[in-house]
């Protein structure tokens, strides 16, 4: 929500914050866990500077040994909130095939609207909450070769979202954007495949830091940001 311009923007029909896929090491079977159920156990906790949040104790009997923790800087000074994201598991017979983390749904913002996502060299494409549009890229590439992408207003109050990954160091991850015409919501998350993907009892840390940043600019002001 931005206050300065009393703007609301995450759409109505939001999404969870992550989405793990988990795979049989034998048998091949998938099955997904989501932040917003499944979970027998769900605590948040403060910090000076943080919240952390913990799922733990799925419902689905053959995941116990799973638990996913994400922590959040609250950063003031930045109008940002800077996310890590971690999955432990000691599941003897799953291994954690796919993360997306993060994702979020968001609202129309009027006239002006445009996305700004990484394929080729970057491109904007205007008022897509209206229209159906996708996009997919793997990073890295010579095709999406960005962690970022945004969503923004260009008029006389100016608003949006810087949506990124920050890791220095890359790691594959594949970059989406789709909208949602019927809902007036642009969708836009990363999916990660997780290391040692096959492997039971394997764990996953996002790299680096995944921030969400107010931005009152364009393209320009997004690509700075980065």
């Amino acid at each position: 929500f931005d206050l300065r311009q009393q703007q609301e923007m995450l759409a109505s029909n939001s999404l969870p914050l992550f989405q793990l896929t988990l795979r049989h090491a034998k048998n091949k079977k998938e099955l997904r866990l989501v932040s917003d159920s499944g979970w027998r156990q769900a605590t948040l906790r403060q910090t000076s500077q943080r919240l952390i949040l913990t799922w733990e104790n799925p419902q689905e009997a053959a995941l116990q040994g799973l638990r996913v923790s994400a922590s959040v800087l609250l950063d003031d000074a930045d109008n940002a909130l800077r996310w890590k994201l971690n999955v432990e598991n000691k599941n003897a017979d799953w291994t954690v095939w796919r993360v997306v983390f993060p994702q979020v749904a968001l609202a129309d913002l009027g006239d002006g609207s445009s996305v700004l996502f990484p394929r080729g060299p970057g491109e904007v494409q205007k008022g897509v909450w209206k229209r159906v549009f996708k996009y997919r890229g793997n990073y890295p590439g010579g095709w999406c070769s960005m962690q970022f992408m945004a969503a923004y207003r260009e008029t006389e109050s100016p608003t949006g979202l810087y949506f990124a990954v920050h890791y220095p160091l890359g790691g594959t991850k594949d970059v989406v954007l789709e909208s949602a015409p019927a809902a007036r919501s642009v969708r836009l998350s990363y999916d990660h495949p997780s290391p040692n993907m096959g492997v039971a009892g394997n764990d996953f840390e996002l790299g680096g830091e995944a921030v969400w940043q107010l931005l009152r600019g364009d393209w320009f002001d997004a690509a700075t940001l980065y």
